[in-house]
């Protein structure tokens, strides 16, 4: 279970610090006046930072510990939650909504196979690698390389542009662009990625698209950031942002946090189960979270 100690803004510009494991649904506690006789009467309230721990018990006592903190020493640790970040989006099911066109696909090459699944397990094809989708419903290890490219042979012509940027996407990205370092971490291969962002005018807001490569030799999502970090260097501040367990595990691997989208095309208990530090519900609450949380 993940754990949290928090600082919130009070209407009076004063701040409160509490812990919780749920921090999403303690912030519209406290704005619907009903988690703590403080905040009631200061509200709205709003998150400018948190911590994520593993345990309770550390938390609570970090929590103790900020509450001892002057304003000055809370003022500081609220500066480090805003210092310079690199942030690393996932595409498929984050940035946009590629599901129908990656289904279609899937169907298509699914059907030479006569494989059928419902829509459930079509789902699960947005995001990880191709080649673990095909392998876990059945396609023969000797015939995945052919059901990827029955896939795009529909994907690369129809498919990629069945899509579509998330309400509130593009208005988040050109808010978080003035701040931090943004780039693209996704297992689609990279020239596609890079097509589908310039159709849709995204391609702006990122430093760099990192993608599959055709020689499979940068296929996972680990793989992909991976090259990221070497590319850019290691010493600088990242989180991941995704809506799958791939997106989290892949992370975790080069130890980097995640915070999971419940927009997308994974499960919450997957993402959470993964060890995603918060789950953000809007665009408007990813870039709260993302503003507020320390690296």
């Amino acid at each position: 279970m993940n754990h949290y100690v928090y600082i919130l803004e009070c209407s009076d510009h004063s701040y409160y610090t509490g812990y919780t494991n749920n921090l999403q649904k303690r912030i519209d506690t406290h704005n619907n006046g009903k988690g703590a006789k403080y905040t009631k009467a200061r509200r709205p309230v709003k998150l400018i930072y948190f911590e994520h721990f593993n345990d309770k018990s550390s938390a609570l006592k970090r929590e103790y510990a900020i509450k001892g903190l002057t304003r000055k020493r809370k003022e500081e640790l609220i500066m480090k939650g805003k210092a310079m970040k690199y942030i690393l989006f996932d595409l498929d099911g984050t940035l946009t909504d590629s599901g129908e066109g990656i289904i279609k696909s899937a169907i298509h090459a699914l059907n030479y196979y006569d494989i059928h699944l419902d829509l459930e397990d079509l789902k699960t094809f947005v995001g990880p690698p191709l080649s673990l989708s095909f392998k876990k419903y059945g396609v023969p290890d000797d015939e995945i390389e052919h059901a990827i490219k029955l896939f795009r042979d529909r994907y690369l012509t129809v498919g990629k542009f069945e899509n579509h940027p998330y309400p509130g996407i593009i208005e988040m990205l050109e808010e978080l662009k003035k701040e931090y370092k943004l780039f693209v971490a996704t297992s689609k291969p990279e020239a596609t990625a890079i097509e589908i962002l310039q159709h849709f005018e995204m391609d702006q807001y990122f430093e760099k698209i990192a993608g599959a490569t055709s020689s499979h030799e940068r296929e996972t999502k680990h793989q992909v950031i991976a090259y990221l970090l070497n590319t850019i260097g290691h010493e600088h501040q990242f989180i991941m942002v995704g809506d799958t367990a791939f997106d989290v595990i892949g992370a975790k691997k080069a130890n980097i946090d995640t915070i999971g989208v419940r927009w997308g095309y994974g499960k919450i208990e997957d993402l959470e189960k993964a060890g995603a530090i918060a789950i953000a519900k809007t665009p408007e609450d990813l870039k709260k979270l993302l503003e507020s949380y320390p690296l």
